[in-house]
């Protein structure tokens, strides 16, 4: 026998006086309530209930067992909403990781406002350009930029596009000319982003389909920063995304090359654990990132 379903059947006869209106209150039938009373004297050995041809009455003891009743089911009640509102409230600690260079440069200044939007929360934030796998290390969200997220258990939400430039400084193109094809990028220094899926195979999609080189790195860096101070200095060729090197090429500090080429469309992604409830602090969060970069800030003058 369940003591709580017997406790509130209990206190639903003992408020209404009437085993019919109790179990209309319960969704029960009558002879259900009736079971369930007789049940619990049984259990407890006294009597709580006397009935009348009008009207159940409670015994001493039972008003003395009411009153205690009362107070256990207020108390589950209580607790209850406690737990839910805890569950509904965004807190706690959120372990974030994304990109350095888009972390420093477009995550790092929403940070603030996101932390007096919730006090009650805590941020952990990792910014590095190395793999980090969500799962084993425990995060709650991940950044990442990708043409497309691979098959797999995480959750994932676009946030925005990503534009990849191919770009140069004025002096390195003044030494060794301006490539007019794809193909002639075969014949030039490159600058090579380590971490990308392929390092030195560069695809780009033009007015007779897709083309793909296979380029010489003068440099490979695992870095973008570095990639693009290698680029400023003029060591080379290489494509970053808007949010590193936007800024130099509208300043024409670097200059973008062939432009009748494109190079593959790239998304910021947030990615995060799968669960059949979504934690508030990672909900709040998706959220709010959602809404700052509605506009994709870091695209510039693109959009």
């Amino acid at each position: 026998m369940d003591r709580l379903t017997t406790m509130l059947v209990f206190r639903r006869v003992a408020e209404l006086g009437s085993l019919s209106a109790a179990a209309r209150a319960l969704g029960l039938s009558p002879a259900a309530v009736s079971r369930q009373l007789s049940q619990l004297e049984e259990r407890l050995g006294a009597r709580l209930i006397t009935r009348t041809t009008r009207r159940l009455n409670l015994t001493e003891t039972g008003r003395a067992f009411q009153e205690r009743v009362v107070r256990i089911l207020d108390d589950i009640d209580e607790a209850e909403r406690a737990v839910g509102a805890l569950a509904q409230a965004p807190r706690g600690v959120l372990r974030i990781n994304a990109p350095l260079t888009f972390g420093l440069r477009h995550l790092s200044p929403v940070v603030p406002r996101f932390l007096t939007s919730f006090p009650d929360v805590r941020l952990d934030l990792d910014l590095t350009d190395r793999f980090v796998d969500v799962m084993e290390e425990g995060l709650d969200v991940a950044l990442r930029v990708r043409t497309a997220l691979p098959d797999s258990s995480l959750v994932a939400r676009r946030l925005g596009p990503v534009t990849r430039v191919l770009a140069a400084s004025p002096d390195y193109l003044a030494n060794h000319g301006v490539p007019k094809h794809p193909a002639d990028l075969s014949d030039h220094a490159a600058i090579v982003y380590s971490h990308a899926t392929s390092p030195t195979e560069w695809r780009f999609e033009g007015p007779q389909g897709p083309v793909a080189v296979q380029v010489r790195p003068r440099l490979t860096v695992n870095s973008g920063e570095a990639v693009r101070h290698a680029m400023l200095g003029g060591c080379g060729i290489a494509h970053l995304p808007r949010f590193i090197i936007g800024e130099d090429v509208d300043a024409g500090r670097l200059v973008p090359l062939l432009s009748a080429w494109s190079l593959p469309a790239h998304s910021l992604f947030a990615i995060w654990p799968p669960g059949r409830h979504l934690a508030p602090k990672v909900r709040v969060f998706i959220e709010f990132l959602s809404d700052a970069w509605r506009a994709a800030p870091w695209e510039g003058a693109t959009l």
